[in-house]
């Protein structure tokens, strides 16, 4: 495991790194518009390879930060930031969205017409 092997913190601030870059990413392909259904199969596939290092060593780190007799606190309260950042996250990017637009695939790939809907009956 990697965690135990290399320092948490640097794990922890490479993992945070690669998951910004990834998020970068997919901001930076939405907003050109050129954004596909394979690019987000793609980016949501390396942020799983980033979270299966992320997690563990985030969970030992806590361990470390504040010993034993804290750690169901910490725990408790790990799990209620985490839930709630999945709710409060979702809600300003909507918020966002709203106010500034957000730019849809569908509007930057060429519309495809059969040869048939160029004809007049």
């Amino acid at each position: 495991m990697l965690a135990d092997r290399f320092d948490k913190r640097r794990i922890l601030v490479g993992t945070q790194i690669a998951a910004g870059v990834l998020a970068l990413a997919m901001g930076l392909i939405v907003s050109t518009g050129h954004a596909e259904v394979w690019n987000v199969y793609l980016l949501s596939f390396l942020l799983g390879f980033v979270n299966v290092v992320d997690n563990p060593a985030r969970q030992t780190f806590v361990l470390e930060m504040v010993g034993r007799e804290d750690l169901p606190n910490a725990v408790s309260l790990n799990s209620v930031v985490m839930n709630t950042s999945r709710v409060v996250g979702p809600a300003i990017a909507g918020v966002l969205i709203a106010a500034f637009g957000s730019r849809r695939a569908s509007t930057s790939t060429p519309r495809r017409t059969s040869p048939c809907s160029s004809r007049s009956p």
